[in-house]
Parts: C-alpha cells; structure tokens; sequence
C-alpha cells in the first residue's frame, strides 16, 4: 500500500512540479524549476501520508522495518506504469512512449530513496528510544534493539 502512495506522490508531484513552475516563469520550458519543486512535493507527499498514520495512530498501517521499506522501494518501480500509463491516456487520449516510463523510473529511483530515508530515520530514533526505555526500565529490549544488542553480545569475546 505504501508503494502506491509513493507512486501515486511521485506523479502528483511530478505534475504540481509543472504547474507550480508554468506559473512561476510562465513559460514552457521550466524543468529547472520543475525538478526540484517536483522533489520537494513528491517527498512531502509521502512524509505527510507518514506522519497521518502516526498521528491517527493507525498502527498496523506503520512501515515498522526496513524490509518493508526495502519492499515499498523495490514496488513502487512496479506500480508506476500501472499507474502512469492508464493516467497518461485518460488526460491525454494517447499512450505514452516508453521514454516517458522510463524517465519516471529514473527519477524515482532518488527521489523515492530520499522518500523513504525519512520513515526509516523516524524508525531507527522509535527503535533507539525504545532501547533506552527498556534499559531505564530493566526490561528486555523488543524488535530491533534486540537485533542490535544480541549482534553486540554475540561479538563480544568469553570472558
């Protein structure tokens, strides 16, 4: 799901891009501005529909490993043609070249990525705090702390 809500952020802002920048310089050339006006909603997009899971703590909606983050990537790459496509004929009344598709992949490959790093740096500070707690507290670190502290005492040596 996360996926198509990355794809679904990626063409919106592809296409706010565009039309944020036509009415900036009014002109039709604007990729210069285009670009990184298309980044910044594509990735606030993304972050905004992040942080509505966790604000309506909608818990089993939450990306909760890299895994998923990892398969949320390597998805999204499936989902834009099958998003794009469909898309492209209904506004234009035509099929979009493979040139298009793939630009669109080109581009999500860093901007997804940088999507993506958002969620799971709020990851690794959830997984840390809740280490520390858990030590503060005497309890047994969960989930990833665990990983971590198990790695730790395994490659320590007998004393």
């Amino acid at each position: 799901m996360h996926s198509l809500v990355l794809v679904v952020a990626d063409i919106a802002g592809i296409a706010g891009g565009a039309l944020a920048a036509f009415q900036i310089l009014g002109v039709a050339n604007q990729v210069a501005l285009q670009l990184p006006l298309a980044v910044l909603l594509s990735v606030g997009c993304f972050w905004a529909w992040i942080c509505s899971l966790r604000v309506l703590r909608l818990r089993n909606l939450q990306i909760v490993s890299t895994s998923e983050l990892v398969t949320c990537f390597g998805l999204s790459f499936l989902w834009a043609p099958l998003v794009f496509v469909p898309l492209h004929y209904f506004t234009q009344g035509y099929l979009t070249s493979i040139g298009n598709v793939v630009a669109l992949a080109f581009y999500q490959l860093p901007v997804n990525g940088l999507a993506l790093f958002g969620p799971w740096l709020l990851q690794q500070c959830k997984s840390e705090s809740s280490a520390q707690q858990s030590a503060a507290d005497g309890r047994q670190p969960s989930g990833a702390a665990t990983d971590r502290a198990s790695a730790a005492a395994a490659s320590r040596p007998p004393p």
